[in-house]
């Protein structure tokens, strides 16, 4: 709506304070004589600071639900839309007559303090870090000494009827600089300004020269004071903020107990609250969301990544290892060059010199024959004379392995020969004999003397008759030396292939040579007595 009259005057009432420092309490209008009250619809810090600074402060929060006593009169003022800049309400838009709002409603304001961190601000409960506005920068106030009675005088500053001091920093670490310190407050005081304390001014300096203060010297990380600020009403009526209980909503809920931390979480209780501290791999409030690791490429050097529950995996590409795939792999510790290649080791790789004359990525490839023997090193007349005594020995080797095998191939084909000759000379000979054994006669001498044959296993006897004349045997003493002497040569026969047999089972033995010599000369002695036979029939 638009502004239909002026805010000539307001002021700050019910339980208030107004000094140097501090001011806080409800906010009043008078329109045309009368002092009426703000609803506190749509009431937040922008319109709580526009107060503040019209008061000469420069920063304030909104208290609502008639924290500092429920006002009299008209609710002149409803809706109230300011910004942070504006330098009064009047400045403010759509200020409207109020119809339907009660005194439960009153807006209020607490000009250059507030509860920062982790706070809360409800009807019956609120809590949080203290913090104090002073020369255009928030900073928080030291918990040297803080008791229940600088407490209680911060919770009044709030509207609630009492409280209780927080120290050690339980609701976050604050920062820019230490305003307050060393503050003790009687009970009487109405803020904060009302206590004795060292601060103000140059207290950024003055906080960082422990020498001279070393009672209050203080820091953000564990030093900061905190009050838990709460009404004196019924149980029944209260309603505790989360992380609060008992009849005043002054005990806080171990909320740890109940293990809400997933996954291995770490569970820290805090005043209110609590805070998981995740195990690796994990995020969330409880710990519940897993974090995927390959989003912020965890794997180096171009390796994929596999996200899994809680953690992740690397496949390495070719050259690195390691869980993240950066420890480089030395390939040289591998002998990859070969044929005397140099190995250089390098990130994520290898680099092989070959030797002249080979070539690709490992020296495997023989490029250059010719280059490989004269170019790159030629050969001295040491090696020279080496190469050519290799050459000779080489030369010798194959002409006496080709010597034996051709001695052995004659050796066996003369035997051969010599058999088959043999056995068909005995054939012929004995079809000869018998012929002539047939038909032939025996010769006498001019002696008349008997004239004996005798052959080897066999005699035949040429007898005289009574008148001198030589008388050659009959026919049964021929027929019975016939016989004996094929007899004799079947004999032979078999011996013969008796010993073909042992020349053909024991030439590929160590000791065919000496085997092969005692056949020979069992085949010689066996043709000697096939020739005395022969000359026995004829």
């Amino acid at each position: 709506m638009d502004n239909f009259y002026y805010v000539l005057c307001f002021r700050l009432s019910g339980s208030s304070s107004t000094t140097k420092y501090f001011a806080y309490g409800r906010v009043e209008i008078n329109y045309n004589g009368t002092w009426g009250t703000v609803c506190d619809r749509l009431w937040d810090d922008d319109e709580a600071t526009v107060v503040c600074k019209m008061l000469g402060y420069q920063y304030g929060i909104a208290i609502k639900n008639a924290k500092y006593g429920k006002g009299t009169g008209p609710v002149i003022l409803d809706r109230a839309y300011c910004r942070s800049f504006h330098k009064s309400l009047d400045e403010c838009s759509s200020l409207s007559y109020a119809t339907n709002c009660s005194h439960n409603q009153d807006a209020g304001v607490a000009c250059n303090i507030r509860l920062a961190g982790k706070a809360s601000v409800s009807t019956s409960l609120a809590y949080g870090r203290v913090e104090v506005y002073y020369n255009g920068s928030w900073g928080t106030v030291c918990d040297n000494n803080w008791s229940s009675n600088e407490g209680s005088v911060v919770c009044k500053m709030f509207g609630y009827s009492g409280g209780v001091a927080i120290t050690e920093s339980l609701f976050g670490a604050g920062n820019g600089p230490v305003w307050l310190g060393n503050v003790k407050c009687l009970s009487s005081a109405k803020d904060l300004s009302q206590c004795n304390h060292v601060g103000w001014g140059n207290v950024t300096t003055m906080f960082s020269q422990r020498y001279y203060y070393p009672s209050w010297y203080c820091s953000h990380y564990n030093d900061d004071a905190g009050v838990i600020c709460y009404d004196n009403v019924n149980e029944s009526q209260v309603t505790c903020g989360e992380g609060w209980t008992g009849s005043s909503c002054l005990i806080d809920i171990n909320e740890c107990q109940k293990a809400p931390c997933s996954h291995n979480g770490t569970c820290i209780n805090s005043p209110g609250s609590f805070k998981c501290m995740c195990s690796t791999g994990w995020t969330g409030p409880l710990c519940e969301i897993d974090i995927n690791e390959c989003e912020t490429n965890s794997c180096s050097h171009n390796s994929s990544c596999i996200n899994t529950l809680g953690s992740y995996t690397c496949l390495c590409i070719s050259g690195w290892n390691g869980s993240s795939c950066n420890i480089d792999v030395d390939e040289c510790a591998q002998d990859v060059c070969a044929n005397g290649g140099k190995c250089t080791n390098t990130l994520g790789s290898y680099h092989c010199e070959c030797r002249p004359g080979f070539v690709d990525s490992r020296c495997t490839i023989l490029s250059d024959l010719e280059s490989y023997l004269n170019k790159t090193e030629r050969l001295s007349p040491t090696n020279m004379a080496g190469w050519i005594l290799f050459g000779i020995l080489l030369l010798i080797l194959f002409t006496v392995i080709a010597v034996i095998a051709k001695h052995f191939k004659r050796k066996k084909a003369g035997l051969t020969l010599s058999y088959t000759r043999l056995q068909d000379q005995f054939h012929e000979s004995s079809q000869d004999q018998l012929i002539s054994n047939r038909n032939s006669t025996t010769s006498q001498n001019d002696s008349g003397s008997m004239t004996t044959v005798v052959c080897k296993d066999l005699k035949v006897h040429n007898t005289n008759d009574n008148r001198g004349h030589t008388v050659p045997p009959n026919d049964d003493v021929m027929d019975e030396a016939e016989r004996q002497m094929l007899v004799r040569l079947k004999d032979i026969e078999t011996r013969k292939a008796e010993l073909m047999a042992i020349v053909s089972k024991q030439r590929r033995k160590n000791e065919l040579k000496k085997r092969l010599e005692k056949a020979e000369e069992d085949l010689a002695m066996l043709e000697k007595e096939s020739m005395s036979l022969q000359g026995c029939i004829s």
